[in-house]
C-alpha cells in the first residue's frame, strides 16, 4: 500500500481519510446525541415541553455513533479483549492470535452485510418509515449496511497486515497503522 517514492500510497490515503471521516460522524453523532438529551431533558423537566422527534432523532445519532465507531475501532484492534493466554504466547504467537481474532471479525461482519442488506431492502419494499420523522427506515439500514462491510473490509486488511507482518518476522507495535 506504498508508493514508490516511500509515501503512504493512493489506497493508503483513502484508508486513511475514510477512518478519519468515520471517526468525526461518529464524533458529531455523540455530541448531538448529549445536545439532545440535555435540550429534552431541560424541555421536560423544566419546562414540561419535550422536545418533538428527540428520541428518534437519539436513535439515529446512536446508530450513526455504533456504526462508525465499530469501524475505526475494528481496524485499531481497541476491542475489549481477554488477554488469558498473551503470557503464554510468544510475540509470534500473539500476533497470529491477533490475526486470527480478525479474520474471525471478518467473517462475523462479511456474514451480518447482507443481511443487513436484506433488512434494509424489505424495509424499502415494505415502505417502513420512522414513526416521527417519517424517514424511510431502509436508508437507515443501508448506511449500517455499508459500515459493516466497511467493518468487515477493516478486519480483512487487519489480518492481512497482521499475516504478513508475522511470515516476514517482524514487528508490529499494538494497534500500529
Amino acid at each position: 500500500m506504498t508508493s514508490g517514492s516511500g509515501g503512504p500510497g493512493p489506497a493508503r490515503r483513502l484508508w486513511s481519510r475514510l477512518l478519519r471521516a468515520v471517526e468525526a460522524v461518529s464524533a458529531v453523532s455523540i455530541l448531538v446525541m448529549m445536545g439532545l438529551m440535555t435540550a429534552d431533558v431541560i424541555g421536560r423537566e423544566g419546562l414540561n415541553r419535550p422536545l418533538p422527534g428527540a428520541s428518534e432523532l437519539i436513535e439515529f445519532c446512536l446508530v450513526a455513533a455504533v456504526f462508525t465507531g465499530l469501524v475505526f475501532v475494528s481496524w485499531r484492534e481497541r476491542h475489549i479483549t481477554a488477554d488469558l493466554f498473551d503470557a503464554l504466547l510468544g510475540r509470534r504467537g500473539r500476533l497470529a492470535l491477533r490475526a486470527f481474532g480478525c479474520a474471525i471479525g471478518a467473517g462475523i461482519f462479511g456474514l451480518a452485510a447482507p443481511q443487513m442488506l436484506r433488512l434494509a431492502r424489505r424495509a424499502a419494499d415494505f415502505g417502513d418509515v420512522s414513526a416521527t420523522f417519517g424517514v424511510p427506515m431502509g436508508w437507515p439500514l443501508g448506511v449500517m449496511t455499508a459500515l459493516c462491510a466497511v467493518c468487515a473490509l477493516a478486519f480483512v486488511l487487519r489480518a492481512v497486515l497482521l499475516a504478513a507482518v508475522l511470515l516476514r518476522g517482524e514487528d508490529l507495535e499494538e494497534g500500529a497503522e
